[in-house]
């Protein structure tokens, strides 16, 4: 399966936002600090495994 379509930026955008929109209307109590950071921890997850993946790719392809 071709998992690059599911790292493009407007797939991570829409995720991000989908999130975001979900924690303001079902958590009303939470200040945007908060969310915030909620939000950072999610890119920072995402950006890792996107480089988890690209480091696979080029060892399969014979690099070191």
């Amino acid at each position: 399966m071709d998992y690059k379509k599911f790292l493009s930026r407007k797939f991570i955008a829409m995720i991000i936002g989908i999130i975001c929109f979900i924690m303001t209307t079902l958590m009303p109590e939470l200040d945007y600090q908060s969310l915030e950071n909620i939000i950072y921890i999610i890119m920072a997850y995402i950006f890792a495994e996107a480089g988890i993946d690209a480091v696979a790719v080029h060892r399969k392809n014979g690099g070191e």
